[in-house]
């Protein structure tokens, strides 16, 4: 009972203080006629737009993630333990307000189940952004918000990584792009961001400096916006939107009476950082492997997860496996041996992820040509002075093979579009380069594989034994 006095009385006085919403967050008329455009009519933007030092708030609930390893995971009974759980309190009406302060003492934090067979995502997060639901939530909001200027078009996240899609574009790549949309699926786990790797967080993958807030002409935000990712004006649209429940938001969460680049990119990674996919095929095998303490999967592990109608999803992409009398499981076993031996998928597609996180020159001639001195390409380009490496021309990052028959097309051009072909460039497509990475050597040169024509099969096979059931619909629904 005296629990209950105390949040009564604190919210007793919150609704005191709410009473002077109207003062604190001007009507949009009022604003726009102090003030008719963030950049004041100069012609760089005003500081505000990037920072401010945010204002401690209180009554946001933190996410933790629960990985399989933890013996917690067992426990919980979904993606989210409770969702939607109750807002913070000061976002609501009174009444609600009150029901939310007693379900705030019961719960103190939502936790995410992480899918099997994924690791703890959390030790790749800064630790200056806490991931908590308001920047959740917020991050989601923005996510779908069409406010990204390319020309004169405006696009949000979603236009290009559609989560219908994998969170990727099923077509080559953008007019005039440079690369491939890469998926943001399990983007929480990559150590650097895009193909060249030019920033290391998610947090820097829409701003790199308050210098982006210009006033652009549409050539010149076009060619940022398609050929490095910088959305130019993104903030200073959402100041000029007249959104004034949207800027309510922004000072709920991280205190700020505007949004700013830095706010914006903490909620946008929150919420990207929420996008995961696992529990495929390898990794409920995977399970019953460890479960038995057996050295290493066989078809077994496999038989007992398939059944008599499944074997339809993998016999794909005029694959000629059935007239080989093989059995599914036994094709999902010589994929794999071939996999970590003979197609030496594994020496950069490694780990849980299936991904060494590195950059390789695969051989590869793409629409930009040869890299030579003065034209280098991919990774070395990004690589600051002094830490520049020769196998960093023309190197693009090792993608993470999972859930790869969802996020066609593939290789940072979007040249290749079905697994089988991927499989064939590595095969016998492999052209000489000064700069091929070692796993594609042998003997000095260019390996060719010599794979057989069923060998290729079951490897494309094994490969989609990768693909995880999709991100949870409350993270991808709009």
């Amino acid at each position: 009972m005296m629990r209950f006095l105390q949040i009564l009385g604190f919210f007793l006085v919150f609704l005191g203080f709410g009473c002077e919403r109207a003062q604190r967050f001007p009507s949009p008329a009022a604003r726009k006629t102090t003030t008719n455009d963030p950049n004041n009519g100069k012609d760089e933007p005003p500081p505000r737009l990037s920072w401010m030092e945010p204002e401690p708030r209180s009554g946001d609930l933190p996410i933790h993630f629960v990985a399989d390893r933890d013996a917690e995971w067992r426990q919980l009974p979904g993606f989210w333990t409770h969702y939607p759980p109750i807002p913070p309190f000061f976002a609501q009406p009174p009444l609600a307000a009150l029901t939310s302060l007693v379900w705030t003492e019961q719960v103190r934090a939502i936790k995410i189940k992480v899918p099997r067979g994924l690791p703890d995502p959390t030790p790749n997060f800064p630790p200056n952004n806490p991931p908590t639901y308001g920047k959740w939530r917020l991050g989601k909001e923005l996510f779908h918000k069409p406010l990204l200027r390319a020309g004169d078009k405006t696009f949000s996240c979603a236009s290009c990584h559609v989560p219908g899609t994998g969170f990727t574009q099923d077509e080559r790549r953008p007019p005039d792009g440079r690369y491939n949309t890469l998926s943001l699926v399990n983007v929480a786990f990559n150590r650097r961001q895009f193909w060249d790797g030019r920033v290391r967080t998610l947090e820097e993958t829409l701003f790199r400096s308050l210098a982006d807030e210009r006033n652009l002409t549409d050539t010149e935000s076009r060619t940022l916006a398609l050929e490095q990712h910088v959305w130019g004006g993104f903030v200073r649209a959402l100041f000029e939107s007249d959104d004034a429940r949207l800027e309510y938001q922004f000072n709920l969460v991280f205190g700020v009476k505007h949004p700013t680049q830095d706010t914006v990119a903490r909620a946008l990674a929150t919420y990207l950082r929420t996008i995961l996919s696992g529990d495929s095929l390898y990794d409920r095998a995977e399970k019953i492997r460890r479960d038995r303490q057996e050295p290493q999967l066989t078809e077994d592990h496999f038989r007992e997860l398939l059944k008599e109608g499944k074997a339809g999803d993998f016999l794909v992409e005029g694959l000629a496996i059935k007239a080989r009398g093989a059995t599914l499981p036994a094709l999902i076993v010589t994929g794999r041996d071939l996999f970590h031996g003979k197609a030496k998928c594994s020496q950069c597609h490694a780990g849980p992820l299936f991904t060494d996180q590195d950059y390789h020159n695969i051989g590869y001639r793409g629409p930009e040509g040869w890299p030579g001195p003065g034209k280098e390409t991919g990774r070395a380009v990004h690589v600051p002075i002094g830490l520049k490496e020769s196998r960093f021309i023309g190197a693009f990052r090792t993608p993470s093979l999972r859930n790869l028959s969802r996020t066609a097309p593939y290789f940072h051009d979007g040249s290749h579009w079905l697994l089988k072909n991927v499989v064939e460039f590595y095969d016998a497509g492999v052209q000489p380069t000064a700069h091929l990475a070692t796993a594609l050597r042998v003997g000095g040169r260019e390996q060719q594989l010599q794979l057989t024509e069923a060998e290729r099969a079951a490897l494309v096979v094994f490969l989609r034994t990768l693909d995880g059931v999709p991100p949870d619909p409350i993270v991808a629904n709009k």
